[in-house]
C-alpha cells in the first residue's frame, strides 16, 4: 500500500510538472505576442513591426492570422505598399490559395514592377496557363536580354508546358539553359515534360546534368547519382530522378520564399 501511494504522488508530480511546462509556454507566447502587438501599436508607421507579428504567427503554425494581418494592412495604412502585397501573396501561396496569390502579385507589380516582382508574377501566371506570362516574358527581355532573358525564355517554357505544347516547351527551356548553364530550374522543368512525353531516357539524362552541375558545391548530390548507377537500371533511373528533382526544387522554393 506504501508504495501504491508513493508511485501515485511521483504520478501525481509529474503531471503537474508537465502541466507547469505547458502554462509557462502558453504564458511565454502569449507575452511575446502581446510585446510584438504593442510595439507595432507604439510604431505604426513602421511596416517592420508589423511583419515582425506576421512572422510570429508563421513561425508558430498560425497562417489564417498571419494572412488576416497581412489583409489588413495592404488594404489600410501600407495600401501603397508593395512589399506588404508580397508577403500577403506568399501567404496565400502558402496556404494553397493560389487565385488569392495570384491577385496580391498583381497588386504587387502594379505598385513596383521590379524585375524580381514581375518574374514570380510570370512564373505564376506560366504555371496556371495565363497569357499573361507571355506578356511579361517579353518585358524581361526588353528590360535586360543579357540579365533576365535566362528567365524570360524560363517563364515561356512554362506556360507552353502549362497549355500542353510540349516541344515549344522544351525548345524554350533550351533557350533559357543556354543563357544561363547554371539555372537549374529549366532542367528539371524539361525533364518533366520528357517525362511525360514518355522519354525517360532523355529526362535522366537531362537531371543527370543537374547532378554534375552540383559537383563543386554540392558533394552529396554527387555521392548520390554514382550510388544509384550502380543500381539495375531502372532502379537507379528513379532515384536520381527523386534525389535532383529534390534538389532543384528546395532552390526553387528558396527563391520565393518569404524573407522577413
Amino acid at each position: 500500500m506504501r508504495f501504491q501511494l508513493i508511485g501515485f504522488l511521483l504520478i501525481l508530480a509529474l503531471y503537474a510538472c508537465n502541466g507547469g511546462d505547458k502554462t509557462n509556454q502558453d504564458a511565454g507566447n502569449n507575452s511575446r505576442e502581446s510585446s510584438l502587438r504593442a510595439a507595432m501599436h507604439a510604431f505604426p508607421d513602421s511596416l517592420l513591426m508589423a511583419e515582425n507579428l506576421i512572422q510570429y504567427y508563421r513561425d508558430n503554425g498560425d497562417q489564417s492570422a498571419a494572412i488576416h494581418l497581412a489583409d489588413s494592412l495592404a488594404n489600410g495604412r501600407f495600401q501603397k505598399n508593395a512589399r506588404i502585397w508580397h508577403i500577403k501573396a506568399i501567404l496565400h501561396f502558402e496556404n494553397e490559395d493560389t487565385v488569392q496569390a495570384l491577385k496580391a502579385l498583381e497588386q504587387t507589380v502594379a505598385r513596383e514592377p521590379s524585375p524580381d516582382y514581375m518574374t514570380e508574377l510570370g512564373i505564376l501566371y506560366a504555371h496556371t496557363g495565363n497569357p499573361g506570362a507571355q506578356a511579361i516574358a517579353d518585358s524581361l527581355l526588353a528590360t535586360d536580354a543579357d540579365r533576365l532573358g535566362h528567365q524570360s525564355w524560363y517563364i515561356r517554357g512554362l506556360y507552353h508546358a502549362a497549355i500542353g505544347e510540349k516541344k515549344l516547351a522544351i525548345n524554350c527551356f533550351d533557350q533559357s539553359i543556354a543563357q544561363s548553364l547554371t539555372f537549374t530550374e529549366p532542367y528539371r522543368e524539361k525533364a518533366l515534360v520528357l517525362y511525360d512525353m514518355g522519354l525517360y531516357e532523355d529526362a535522366l539524362g537531362v537531371l543527370a546534368l543537374v547532378a554534375l552541375l552540383h559537383h563543386a558545391a554540392h558533394q552529396p548530390l554527387v555521392k548520390g547519382p554514382q550510388a544509384t548507377l550502380a543500381l539495375p537500371r531502372r532502379h537507379g533511373a528513379a532515384q536520381l530522378v527523386g534525389l535532383a528533382g529534390r534538389e532543384v526544387g528546395r532552390q526553387h522554393g528558396d527563391l520565393h520564399h518569404l524573407l522577413l
